[in-house]
Order: structure tokens, then sequence, then C-alpha cells
């Protein structure tokens, strides 16, 4: 039919060529499926297992499926084994790092019946309900699964408002005080009277599993079933009037039904992440239980043999300083300075490294665990580590006499590297100090800096570290300020190659504490729970200054630049071997970068977006914001498992370079390494990259929000509740203009944008009207709280004024300053 208006778009006699493509294209993958139908229709009940999850690549269920070599898989026929998994978006989780989709997550089949079974339920009760309710359909709808539920549920709920109250945070208020309010006491006393409220039954607790699945990451936002299940749920139970039957609120219903405390942190419940301890991944569970049974054993450690034992060399009196935190829960790292004779500047610079490979065979138990959860996790409220933790203290944690692997390299004061080698060996004269000891030792107090302070339900406990020194003597001082000068001209080095510098404003960690508990967390019992009345201590405190490189780097963030010399001599070392691992990397999208655009703002966009963007790669790739050729993490293999795999790899290299005789050592050494000596492939390499990407992301996203999250609690706390005096506004900076169409609730002549609250570093959003002048990224604003949103951990602030505009070529982005 010939086009006889215009329609709008790309006229079609210039699309034709691309719609024809796209329609062979469908066709082809319709073909794919209609030939399949049976076994894709049923690719869940295939390859799920009854009570386990199961995460493979789009190549493994083509090959479990359908028989298929990967390599013979056509585009089309990929798209049509997407679209099978597409149709089962509650019972198969894509795996996701940003817009590729790794690897796909298969429910146990156990708990998709567990939804359909509660889905059902919904159906039949609402049925019931919607047919007259005359006195048969009511004596049903009472014994339908749902009708109990909500029944018992109402008297949890109720029991549970006499101490604590539902607000529109989605938090529970802390604890009630009774004293002296008479209306109270009554209603405490009424409460106590009455009979003891009934515990969950199996379909309760189906029901309740069933809300959990609901509210917690990731969220099924595209199952229409699912969440309106969850929403019927709230609706019947008839309690939430004020509220939006939505996930947040059966986050809050949760609460009130003792399943999740008042204070729970839901991102260390996401199921991506899948951390030990919360009855959420039966597979965590059990290795953390193996390899701690492993470590309680009398002879553990003599199991654990040296394989690096005939390289080792004694450090002798060398100082060693290990700069940590006090809050540090694992010393991987150090370093020291080495005189070369004759030579006024140049140095070996050595980066000591806590060194666990070289006792831990790759395929050995405790690996197997580290693989597994691929890092230490943090949160302000409990560490969950990669290893047993008593295993590391006792034997690889830095300190006197522990074994370390050395990345050394000759630098010159212009910040060449000469010469670099790889080292094992014993230290035993270590200097424990703190950064900000460090950072005064160079005329450098932040603590000066305007601060602020929030403490509610009293002062947390902070961790204590008795080894930490205050004073450190003139002769470490000269060889500390000699090793910055070294880094200093390092860094100038790479700045020169385009590094972009990124300056320090790490936010601190809040403090939170509990009783002689500690913080509880939901555990996976859902026996019902409503009284607790140790609301946790929680204390956070941040800057008002946002560094704007006035400060030298290398001084005010000397051990970040010493690690990375450490990451850029590991790669260096594995580049000239030919040794594959786990290479960062970092590259310009030119597609979205051009000369016109930069530096210029455009509403809705983000200065985050004109970044380089990072990635992993098998095969050394340079790092444009770093500056470097090549470069790959190398010291914290304690809590980071791609950095122990850099160890094992060079190990096995460094054992076959000495086998070597020295006639083949003099033909152009070193050698090309054989990757049958090695541990891992290039393959496995490549293999690891693409199950470790999303998982990464996932945990990366979750600490972050678990430290946002106790700073709102705090926040939420002293707003709402008065526990901690707050100033009337706040100052945040912009980050970027939303789109006028991200959120229905906006008022037609209002303007939202995310910032950046300042002192505490937390995400939020400022919401203008047309009173207020349109603000740019960097800029400084005051605003006050308006709303805090503890389930989608979202601060919302009204702009009161302008108080600061950068200029240009000095904006700043907020998480990272950058220049």
């Amino acid at each position: 039919m010939p086009q006889l208006a215009m329609e709008g778009g790309v006229p079609r006699h210039i699309g034709a060529t691309l719609l024809n493509s796209i329609l062979e294209f469908e066709g082809t993958a319709s073909k794919t499926f209609a030939e399949n139908t049976t076994i894709l229709n049923s690719v869940h009940d295939r390859l799920a297992k009854d009570t386990e999850p199961v995460t493979l690549t789009l190549e493994q269920i083509a090959s479990q499926l359908l028989g298929r070599d990967p390599n013979t898989l056509s585009k089309a026929d990929r798209y049509a084994i997407h679209q099978a998994i597409d149709q089962n978006p509650v019972s198969i989780i894509a795996n996701q790092s940003l817009s590729v989709v790794e690897s796909y997550t298969f429910r146990p089949k156990a708990q998709t019946e567990l939804i359909n079974r509660v889905i059902k339920w919904m159906r039949e009760y609402q049925t019931l309900r919607s047919s007259g309710m005359g006195k048969k359909e009511k004596r049903s709808s009472n014994r339908n699964p749902i009708g109990t539920f909500v029944k018992t549920a109402r008297q949890w709920i109720y029991r549970s408002r006499a101490s604590r109250k539902p607000t529109q945070a989605y938090s529970l208020s802390p604890r009630i005080d009774f004293v002296g309010d008479s209306e109270h006491q009554a209603e405490q006393l009424k409460e106590s009277s009455k009979p003891s409220t009934p515990s969950f039954s199996e379909t309760d607790r189906d029901i309740i599993e069933f809300l959990r699945l609901w509210i917690l990451p990731p969220l099924f936002v595209r199952d229409s079933s699912l969440r309106s299940t969850g929403s019927f749920i709230l609706f019947h139970i008839g309690l939430y009037d004020n509220f939006n039957l939505n996930e947040a609120t059966g986050y809050l219903a949760l609460q009130e039904l003792g399943i999740l405390t008042p204070w729970e942190n839901i991102h260390v419940l996401n199921e991506q992440v899948a951390l030990p301890g919360h009855g959420l991944s039966p597979v965590s569970d059990a290795i953390v239980e193996e390899c701690n049974k492993f470590c309680e054993m009398p002879s553990c450690i003599d199991t654990l043999v040296d394989s690096m034992k005939d390289f080792r060399k004694d450090w002798g009196d060398t100082p060693v300083f290990c700069v940590d935190s006090a809050s540090a829960a694992e010393i991987d790292d150090g370093f020291s300075l080495e005189r070369i004779a004759h030579s006024l500047d140049r140095f070996w610079v050595h980066i000591h490294v806590a060194n666990p490979s070289a006792f831990i065979p790759h395929d050995h138990l405790l690996a197997k665990g580290a693989s597994h959860f691929k890092r230490s996790f943090y949160t302000p409220e409990r560490v969950y580590p990669m290893f047993p933790p008593n295993l590391i203290s006792e034997k690889f944690s830095l300190g006197p006499g522990k074994p370390t692997i050395t990345f050394s390299a000759v630098v010159n004061m212009e910040g060449e590297i000469l010469d670099t080698k790889i080292t094992h060996g014993y230290i035993n004269n270590v200097l424990y100090i703190t950064p900000d000891r460090l950072r005064k030792m160079f005329g450098i107090d932040i603590n000066e800096n305007p601060s602020m302070s929030l403490e509610v339900g009293g002062t947390p406990k902070g961790p204590e570290r008795p080894e930490l020194q205050e004073y450190i003597s003139e002769e470490h001082k000269a060889i500390l300020e000699t090793m910055e000068r070294l880094l200093a001209g390092r860094r100038e080095k790479r700045m020169k190659k385009g590094a972009i510098e990124f300056f320090s404003n790490y936010p601190s960690s809040p403090l939170v504490s509990g009783g002689e508990e500690g913080v509880r967390s939901y555990t996976g019992d859902i026996s019902g729970r409503y009284d607790y009345n140790d609301d946790p201590t929680i204390g956070v405190s941040g800057q008002f200054i946002q560094s704007d490189g006035s400060l030298e780097a290398t001084k005010t963030d000397f051990v970040a630049h010493a690690m990375l010399l450490g990451g850029e001599i590991a790669a260096q070392w594995c580049k000239e071997r030919n040794v594959p691992v786990i290479f960062s990397a970092a590259a310009y999208n030119l597609d979205k970068v051009t000369t016109e655009d930069q530096g210029e703002f455009v509403p809705g966009s983000s200065p985050y977006s004109q970044l380089p963007r990072a990635f992993s790669s098998s095969k050394p790739t340079p790092h444009i914001t770093l500056g470097m050729d090549q470069y790959s993490k190398c010291t914290s293999p304690l809590r980071r498992y791609s950095d122990l795999i850099v160890h094992w790899q060079v190990e096995a290299a460094l054992r076959h370079e000495a086998k070597q005789s020295m006639a083949d050592k003099s033909e152009g050494y070193p050698n090309q390494v054989d990757e049958t000596v090695l541990p891992f492939s290039r393959e496995d390499i490549k293999a690891i990259i693409v199950r470790s990407n999303w998982q990464n992301k996932a945990a990366d996203r979750a600490q972050v929000l678990s430290r946002e999250f106790w700073v709102l609690q705090a926040l939420f706390r002293a707003h709402y509740f008065g526990e901690a005096n707050l100033p009337e506004g706040f100052q945040c900076v912009i980050v970027s203009q939303l789109p006028a169409s991200s959120n229905s609730t906006s008022e037609p002549d209002e303007t939202r944008y995310t910032a950046n609250l300042l002192p505490f570093r937390v995400r939020c959003v400022v919401t203008t009207d047309k009173s207020c002048p349109e603000f740019r990224p960097g800029d400084l604003v005051e605003a006050t709280i308006s709303n805090v949103n503890l389930y989608t951990v979202l601060l919302g602030l009204r702009a009161v004024r302008l108080v600061h505009r950068p200029e240009k070529s000095r904006a700043t982005v907020p998480l990272g300053f950058l220049h």
C-alpha cells in the first residue's frame, strides 16, 4: 500500500530494508520456537531444581534444553530461547550488568509452586468475596487460606501497634515510651490482657513467604498477577487505608507481623547477592557451615601447606606500614621503601600483600567458598567475610611473622617505573596507623573542616584496635615522605596520559550497634515476633567541605595511590608472560561523548554519562580513567576473589620459571608461560568474568544502599521523633535533572533533581517550584526535608535557595568530584 500522507518517523521507502530484515528475523525466530514449542514452553520445569536455585547462561540453556552446540546458534535462535525465558518473569530472573543480561537464575520449583498456590488462593477468595457474601460464602471465605491469614495478621498488627506506630516512611516508629501517658498505658494493659496471639499456620507461612518474595529485591515488576495478589492481601487485611497498597506497604506489614525487624535493611536480603545467615540462600548457608567446620578442626592450620616456602625471603627489620581505618576487619596490605645503593632518586617501592593463595589451592574447599561469594560484603551493622574470620586473623591478616606476596618496582622521582619483580617472604616489623594519622603527618587535618555528627538511641560502640600507633618517629616520617614524592611523580605520569582524578570525598560509614544480641535481622524464621525493645543506636558523621583538588592527592589519599602502583606492577608482570588474569580496563563510549557536548548540561542527563566505561578483560587492556596501559587488582586477597586469582596465576608462573634451565631463561627472558601450567586458562578467566560481573554489580549496589539506609534511619528518627537536633535546612549538590515523566505525582510547575545530601553523602531528590531558578550539576542548594522513604532508601527535599554555583571549569560531580 502506498504511503498517502505524512505519518511521522522514517519514510517507508527508506525504512523498507530495515523493516524487511526485522520481519525476516522475527520469522526465523518464530520458526525456531514453533519447532521446539513443547520444550521451550516448559523451560523452567526442565531446567530448575526442586529446592535450590540454578544459574545458567543462555548458551548453557541452549545446550541443556535443545542439545545444541552454542557455536551453532544464530541470533534468531537465541532470541527464540530468550522469548521462552521472558514468559517466566517470576520463576526465571535475568542477571543483568548494565544493559547486558549475562545469565539467568532459575528459582527452585518449590518456590514457584508456592507463588502459584498463593495466587490461586487469592483468586478463589476474591470470587467468594464478590458473590454476595451470604452465610455460605462467608464461611467458605473464612476457611480459605487467605481468610484465615487475614484474621491472624490483624491480631499481630494490632498487638504491634500497641508499642510501635506505622509511618509514611514505610517503617515502624521507635518503641513508644508509655511513661506518663495514661492513654497508652491503658492501651498496653488492654493488649496484655488479651489471649496470646495465635502462631502462624502452615498456609499462613506460605502467604508470608509470598509477601517476602514480593517485597524483597529483585522485584518482579513485570508480573501483574504477583503484584496484584500482594496488593489484594494488604487490601483484605484492611489496616492500610492511608497507604498505597504496593511493595513498600508490604515491607511495612511484614514489620508489623514481626517477620522483619522495624529497622530491617532489606538490601542484605537480596537473593542475587545471596548472603548467608538469613535463610534465603541454602547454598550460601551450606558453604559457610562447611568452611567453618573445616576451620574448627584442630589440624586445620597444619593441612594448609605453603606452596611458596622455597621462594620466601625474610624482610628482617624493614618497616612495613599498614594503613587502615580503626574499623578494618582484616589487614590485606602494607608497603615499604628500600634505598638503591649509589642512587639518590631511585628506590624500590614494595607493596606487601597477604598471601592466602600460597596455602589455599585454587580447588580447595575454602577457595570454592571464596569463588561462590566473590568478595567480602560490608554493611554498617555486619560484615559477611569471604573467608572464615578466625582463619584470617590467625594465619593471614598482615602482622609480624605473617607470609606476604610482594609487588615491587624501581621508581624514580619523575614517576618512571624502571624495573619490577614479585617475591614471597615474611614480614616482621609491622607498624599500624590510620589514614587520618598519616594525613596529619603531612599537615592535613580533615577533622578541622566543618562537619556534623548525628546520634540516635545513644552513642554506638565503635571498633577498637589497640595495635594502632599514634606516634610516627622521625625515621619513619622520612620514609613516608620519600614514598609520597615517588607516588606523586607516578601520579603525574598517569595524569599526563589522560588519567581522570577522583578526589577523596569518601562518605564515612555509619556506626550501628544493638543490644546483647547485636543488631537483629531476618533469619528465615517466620514464627512471628512482635516485641523488639532494642532500637539500634546509630551514629553518622560527615564533612561539609567538598575537595576541589587543592590538597595534594597523594598526601590525602596515600594508600590508594600505593595500591594502584601494586596493581600496575602485577598487570605488567602478567602481560610480559602472557598470563591471563582479570584485568580492569576503561574506555570511552565514543557514540555518546563528542567535542560539542562535553561540559554541557542536558536536562535528564548525568555527568557520569560522559565518563569512560569500566569493564573487565582476560587480556591486558588500557585503563583510560587511571592512565595505565594495563591494571589488575591484586592487593585485597582476603576480601576479593579476583585478587586471589592473580596470586594463584603468578605463583604457578613463578614455580614454572624456577624449573626452567638457565639456558632457557637466557633466550628472551621473561618467557611466555604456557597456560597448561596455570590453574586458570584464558577461557576460564573469561567465564569467571561473565559470572562475576552481575554479582559484583548487585553487591556494589546493595552495599551503597545499606549505608544510605542507616543514614536515613538516623534522619528518620531525628526528624520525625526528635531523637536528635537537626538543622532547619540541609545543603545538597545537584547531580542531574529528572525528566518530567519520571514521577506522575509531581505538580505541573515542579521540577525534580537528583542530588547528594551534605554532609552525609546520600542520594536525595530535590523538588523546586517555578519560583526557583533552574539548577545545574554541581550547584550547591539549600533544602528542607519533606519525606523519608526507608523502603526505596530515598530522601525527599524541597529547595529553598541556590547557595553557590561553581565556575563551569570547576563543576564537581558528587561522589567523585571530577575535574
